[in-house]
């Protein structure tokens, strides 16, 4: 289902409520289920359609039981008159009672996205609201503002038996207008959206020092960017995205410690064997910036993976408190704050659960030619070592959601594709690792998570079943490529359980407007397929012009 448009002003038939974005209130009654709400409030107005809620927010759309006031200012900024609120104190006792002690009991002010403002209404009167509902601390603060919002967990039934003008139903112009979070998450679970979210993956770091010797960015800004980081969401919002899909809570599922970088070996041209942190000898050339060639690997026999590697994926606590969340324009330590913000669940852009790698990551240490060997020459050993991985990514994953944080979708990482297909026989994947997968997934559904997404490059298609069957079902970021990677014939194969996230070929940035325009027509389809997001298909390389991404986030904006 797409965005919702004016047309649609009429009683709609929806299992959740839906709302008319920017349209207007017309007249004054009550909530009726399954039919449209029309609310005057003084010259303006708006109307929603309101059926049974559940839940506080249903995909952020922020429907609530409230008070309007007189002379109000909305946090926006813009006047609304409306009522007194010493309509409240006013009405009669029985409804003032309901309503406070609707107030008091059944809304979380903290979790569930508590407004308030005050009124025309003396300071006496509002005090002895406020005192009334029970807040304390600095939520009494009421300086100045337009109303009090409360949400509540069984509308339909928390209105029944009240009398106009006590309360009003109504809905508050910036909450018709969805977050980054909600927009994502409505899009790919196939429900109303206002608008599709502009998502991008990043940038290698060449693409950043250019665009600072341009003068787009500054030179910190490149030195300091990571995926999801406080720098990376005010270079999304210069160039016109909403988000890095890439933003994640992520604890330590890898080597700890890591291998201490060293170099081996110098070259009279410059060129350097080092061994990196997993422990591989990768040859460094100078001004390359592609990825290292592998000259040798430290993990190759049960010798090896018991002195140098198996302690190294001990499981401890402090893999996930000691890992960062992004806390606004903060970085915050798990243990210090950054549970806390994970708890309280209000934030306005995605956050995801990164579950780590259960191949990908053991690929990269072992080498695809010693992963391949060590099936066959020692395949106890090769079990044992993706049992290792496994155990550890689903300890990491516990850990953090048991601690009560919450999450928008979880996310993998593989890379063990490329263009021919899979780097591991989809017989073994399944066999292997599918196992573990599964664990992982059905404990974040347990835990509410119910988009779970996957990062893997290359024509991936021969692994694409054995992700669905163990609960992934976001592809990511579907590269183009030669192979020409799309999510229609996924969709046409699997149908709507698999969704998508990317396949806008990162080529374009590098050429004109022409060929901006030409793939945004491209994927207009795909959008209309629903449970997809277009994003470019992996990391802006360092030919991305500045210009043409802008051009290309202003088109899709206009676009969908």
């Amino acid at each position: 289902m797409g965005p919702l448009s004016e047309r649609q002003a009429k009683p709609v038939s929806v299992s959740l409520p839906a709302l008319l974005p920017y349209a207007r209130f017309k007249g004054e009654q009550s909530a009726v289920a399954g039919k449209v709400v029309k609310l005057r409030m003084g010259r303006h107005e708006d109307f929603i359609v309101v059926q049974h809620i559940d839940q506080p927010q249903v995909f952020g759309i922020r429907i609530a039981v409230g008070l309007a006031v007189e002379d109000d200012e909305d946090i926006s900024g813009s006047k609304r008159p409306g009522f007194p609120l010493r309509h409240m104190q006013t009405a009669s006792a029985e409804n003032d009672d309901k309503l406070l002690e609707l107030m008091r009991v059944q809304s979380n002010p903290f979790g569930s996205g508590f407004l308030c403002g005050t009124s025309g209404a003396d300071k006496g009167e509002r005090e002895a609201v406020v005192s009334k509902i029970g807040l304390t601390g600095q939520d009494r603060n009421l300086s100045h503002g337009t109303f009090m919002l409360f949400f509540v967990q069984k509308f339909k039934d928390a209105v029944r038996g009240f009398r106009y003008p006590c309360p009003i139903v109504f809905i508050t112009r910036e909450c018709l207008v969805m977050t980054d979070r909600e927009r994502a998450l409505a899009v790919l679970r196939y429900q109303p959206y206002d608008r599709l979210p502009i998502v991008h993956f990043g940038f290698w770091r060449e693409t950043l020092e250019k665009w600072a010797s341009e003068g787009h960015i500054s030179v910190e800004e490149a030195r300091t960017w990571s995926d999801g980081n406080p720098t990376d969401a005010r270079l999304s919002v210069r160039l016109g995205f909403d988000f890095n899909w890439h933003s994640l809570f992520a604890p330590q599922t890898g080597l700890r410690p890591p291998f201490a970088p060293q170099v081996v070996r110098q070259f009279p041209d410059g060129t350097r064997h080092e061994r990196n942190e997993l422990g591989v000898v990768v040859v460094v050339k100078p001004e390359a910036c592609s990825i290292p060639a592998e000259f040798e690997h430290t993990l190759r026999d049960r010798t090896s993976w018991e002195t140098e590697y198996r302690s190294r994926y001990a499981w401890c606590p402090e893999r996930v408190l000691e890992a960062k969340v992004r806390v606004g324009n903060r970085l915050l330590r798990f243990d210090q704050g950054g549970r806390d913000f994970l708890q309280s669940g209000i934030r306005d852009y995605p956050y995801g659960l990164y579950a780590g790698s259960l191949y990908g990551h053991i690929r990269n240490v072992l080498g695809i030619e010693g992963a391949c060997y060590l099936q066959v020459d020692d395949e106890a050993l090769f079990d044992e070592i993706i049992q290792t991985v496994g155990e550890l990514c689903d300890r990491c994953v516990a850990y953090t959601l048991e601690s009560g944080a919450r999450f928008d979708f979880g996310h993998f990482w593989e890379d063990i594709c490329f263009k021919n297909g899979p780097l591991i026989g989809p017989a073994v994947f399944r066999e292997k690792i599918g196992p573990y997968y599964r664990r992982i997934t059905e404990r974040m559904r347990q835990h509410g998570i119910d988009i779970v997404s996957v990062d893997c490059d290359g024509w991936i298609d021969a692994l694409i079943p054995v992700w669905l069957e163990n609960g992934v079902n976001t592809m990511f970021p579907i590269e183009v490529g030669t192979w020409n990677g799309s999510l229609e014939p996924w969709r046409k194969k699997y149908g709507r359980d698999l969704r998508g996230v990317g396949g806008v070929n990162k080529t374009i940035f590098a050429r004109d407007r022409t060929a901006v325009d030409m793939e945004i027509e491209r994927v207009k389809p795909l959008v209309a397929l629903g449970g997809y997001i277009p994003c470019p298909d992996h990391r802006l390389p360092p030919d991305a012009q500045w210009d043409l991404v802008r051009y290309y986030t202003d088109r899709m904006r206009q676009t969908f």
